[in-house]
């Protein structure tokens, strides 16, 4: 939406600019006749060319009413009515294209103060502490505005659309797993169908992911954010820092009980993707081509 209000307003600099240009030829033209032009009256025909076009700019962005031309002036004239047709239409458009783009912003914040009110309300009405409720509002914000631009109604395309884009969201974090890499290649429609199921998750600062010893029942894949990973069972040996995209736990896509060697905590705000062994067999039961 910002980058659309920049683009218009880019849009009627550069319409200004032509009919700025335009004007001033159109004084000049009169000068080289003989007669008295917008220039002569308005003073500015012994300036220098910068200062020629700052007033043929002011006059364009706002003309004077009566306008400063001469009664005989058929040229100014003419063009003048054009200069006025022309804003009213181009400009008008482009300023009221602003005014929507700004409404619709207004509208998004006006829906996320609504949420935060909503939320701070039943934190309140739940007697819930100063610590959880700043933790609670800290997520807030992030999902707000990390995932809130990101959504959409759903039921406006179609599956395969649906599809489509999860495939372009979401391939570059599973086709480097060998098995998946193949599957693209020989089952693309496989493949689109493990995207498509690919679930996000969305940790706050300091979560628990999984524990070592406990039950691992996904494969995961982190994709933003920050995650300390211990190995082994003793939770006070130095961590290795995970950035980027990392696959965890691929083996539980294949193995009904498989216990955890290692414990994964989100040391910021991150996000990252989960698949398990039911969903993945889902999308192969499915497929005619399995």
């Amino acid at each position: 939406l910002v980058v659309a209000i920049i683009n218009s307003a880019v849009a009627i600099l550069l319409v200004a600019h032509v009919m700025t240009c335009f004007w001033y030829f159109v004084g000049r033209q009169v000068e080289n006749e003989g007669r008295q032009s917008w220039l002569s009256l308005e003073g500015a025909h012994d300036k220098d060319p910068f200062t020629q076009y700052l007033h043929a700019f002011r006059y364009i962005m706002d003309a004077p009413s009566p306008p400063v031309i001469t009664a005989d002036s058929v040229m100014e004239r003419f063009f003048d009515i054009l200069l006025s047709i022309f804003c009213l239409v181009v400009i008008g458009s482009a300023i009221s294209k602003i005014s929507g783009t700004m409404v619709e912003l207004r509208s998004m914040n006006e829906a996320k103060s609504k949420q935060r009110y909503e939320i701070r309300q039943y934190l309140h009405s739940q007697d819930a502490s100063f610590e959880l409720v700043s933790r609670v509002m800290k997520f807030v914000e992030y999902k707000l505005e990390k995932m809130m631009p990101t959504t959409f109604d759903s039921s406006l395309i179609s599956h395969t659309l649906q599809t489509e884009l999860s495939v372009n969201q979401r391939s570059r974090f599973i086709e480097t797993v060998p098995i998946f890499a193949l599957t693209q290649t020989l089952y693309p429609e496989v493949f689109s169908s493990v995207c498509v199921v690919l679930k996000k998750v969305v940790c706050e600062n300091q979560e628990e992911v999984f524990v070592a010893g406990a039950l691992s029942t996904c494969m995961y894949i982190t994709v933003t954010g920050e995650y300390s990973l211990v190995q082994g069972y003793d939770l006070t040996v130095d961590p290795k820092i995970l950035t980027g995209v990392n696959r965890l736990e691929e083996l539980a896509l294949y193995v009904d009980a498989l216990a955890h060697h290692s414990s994964l905590f989100a040391t910021t705000f991150a996000e990252m993707f989960t698949l398990d062994g039911d969903n993945l067999v889902t999308c192969l039961q499915n497929s005619p081509s399995c």
